[in-house]
């Protein structure tokens, strides 16, 4: 049995979280631990109105105390209910630390962490990635999956190759996870970019193919030119809403991440699909 750990915003439950999470356990007899996250510096009001200038009235934050109150219960709620439904063990857990550093600790004793690819855990509206999701993928110490806003079960899989480190452990560490994404997936491809005027010889071919023959026989392999940037996000668009992708994640360095953005950075913006991505620590 492994440990899939779902990390839920309880002002702002998003069901289909919790219905993927329950997609993977059902495969592989996994046990669920509902981790709601409740940060005493995070509420779904506002303390201070920027109009007026003015805090809000004891009254008025004791009511918005009491709604928020409501709206984590019926989160947890949801989730017994879904749990229950589908016959899945699980565990409820109400964190009222800090969020950030909590679920990043908490990851280290866990073998998959689930979140909605939107997750910001702000009152106020970000674009994707939030900063939440990004400092989370920068230090997380399991594989995530980031579910979209609706989700279901996993069908087909693109796995992003471009011979670092970071790709090939991203793909090595779906591969221990492929069985929860259900038994029966057979179709996986494996997409790589090259730079125009690059060879399109896939790097270190032999090998590649050597290890993922005995995990995914049927694998089908890309490889076309082009920018990175660009092509990988207007390829995945035409891809089925089924689909998981694969990535490595946040290797450069601070500086070079403000130069250029991360490829999950990229496709959190721009397409809705579920991610799988780990990274090389």
């Amino acid at each position: 049995m492994r440990k899939i750990l779902v990390a839920i915003d309880g002002l702002n439950y998003k069901p289909s979280v919790t219905e993927q999470a329950i997609s993977l356990a059902l495969h592989s007899n996994g046990h669920l631990v509902g981790l709601f996250l409740h940060d005493r510096t995070y509420h779904s009001y506002k303390i201070y109105d920027i109009n007026t200038g003015m805090l809000m009235s004891n009254e008025s934050i004791a009511k918005g105390e009491a709604r928020d109150k409501q709206l984590r219960a019926e989160a947890i709620e949801a989730f017994v209910a879904a749990c229950n439904l589908h016959k899945i063990t699980y565990t409820v857990r109400e964190d009222k630390d800090i969020a950030l550093p909590q679920l990043i600790h908490e990851s280290l004793y866990t073998d998959l962490l689930v979140i909605n690819s939107g997750e910001q855990f702000n009152y106020y509206p970000t674009s994707r990635p939030s900063r939440f999701l990004k400092e989370l993928l920068e230090s997380v110490h399991c594989p995530v999956l980031l579910a979209p806003d609706e989700a279901q079960p996993i069908t087909r899989t693109v796995l992003l190759y471009d011979g670092s480190p970071s790709s090939v452990t991203a793909i090595k560490r779906f591969c221990d996870q492929a069985p929860r994404f259900g038994s029966h997936q057979t179709d996986v491809a494996v997409l790589t970019i090259k730079g125009t005027g690059e060879s399109l010889h896939l790097k270190d071919n032999k090998l590649i193919k050597e290890y993922l023959k005995r995990h995914f026989p049927k694998a089908t392999y890309t490889v076309v030119a082009g920018e990175a940037n660009r092509k990988i996000p207007a390829m995945l668009k035409k891809e089925p809403s089924s689909t998981v992708v694969v990535l490595g994640a946040y290797q450069r360095g601070m500086v070079s991440r403000w130069l250029r953005p991360s490829m999950a950075d990229i496709l959190l913006s721009t397409v809705k699909l579920p991610l799988f991505i780990a990274h090389l620590r």
